[in-house]
Order: C-alpha cells, then sequence, then structure tokens
C-alpha cells in the first residue's frame, strides 16, 4: 500500500483505566514501559491511545484511526470475539487488533505496532527521524 492511497486502517486498543492490580508479568502488561529506564507511564490508557493515534497519523498518513475501546463499557457489545480472547485465552490488557484482527497484548509498544503494520502493507509516508 502506498501512503497516499491506503485503505483506512483501524488500530482499536482493548483496555481499561481501572487499577487491576499487579499481574507480575513484566514490563509492559500492565502499562507501558520505557524499557531503558523500567519506568512505567503513568499517563491512563485511554491518553496512551491519543497519543499513539497522533504518532501514527504523523508516520503513516491521515488513513490511520486509533480507537480505545473500555473492556467494561457497553462498546464491547459490538466486539464478542475480541471479549471471549480476553475471559478464555486470558490474554493481557492491552490487546491490540488492526481491522478486528487481534495482533499485540500486553502493551503498546510502537516499534511492533509499526511492524505489524508494515507487515500488512501499510507505508510510511514520512521518513523516520
Amino acid at each position: 500500500m502506498s501512503g497516499a492511497s491506503q485503505d483506512v486502517v483501524i488500530v482499536r486498543i482493548f483496555g481499561s483505566d481501572l487499577p487491576m492490580g499487579g499481574c507480575g508479568c513484566g514490563p509492559g502488561c500492565c502499562g507501558s514501559s520505557n524499557e531503558d529506564t523500567g519506568l512505567v507511564d503513568s499517563r491512563s490508557l485511554r491518553e496512551q491511545a491519543r497519543d499513539l493515534e497522533t504518532t501514527l497519523v504523523r508516520y503513516y498518513g491521515p488513513a490511520m484511526r486509533v480507537e480505545y475501546i473500555d473492556i467494561f463499557s457497553k462498546e464491547m457489545d459490538a466486539f464478542p470475539e475480541v471479549t471471549k480472547l480476553i475471559l478464555e485465552r486470558g490474554l493481557p490488557l492491552p490487546l491490540v487488533t488492526m481491522n478486528d484482527d487481534p495482533k499485540l497484548a500486553g502493551g503498546l509498544p510502537l516499534d511492533e505496532i509499526s511492524a505489524e503494520l508494515e507487515a500488512l502493507g501499510v507505508a510510511p509516508v514520512v521518513d523516520a527521524e
């Protein structure tokens, strides 16, 4: 896909801003972390999703959409397959889907999200700085 003619790519982030307790699964599971310092991002998951959208739109163009879905909201009624993944398979939050296909669970690593987008054929519209 070229950046100018690509279809809209919808990245959905399923999570919750409610305190979930320590899960012990490591950096990025209960929130994004800075791997260099080990610091956990204290912003809400909703804020992180908003920032992710800004970054992705800047890099991949206006065809990018990022939606945050709180797993405790009525919006989840539209995503029974995601509910099943979280409840039955125990996937850690946040769960990231791209055009409704589950791709990542347990964090919002920009490099992995970018790699998944590019594997889908999404081309950057600007050079990385």
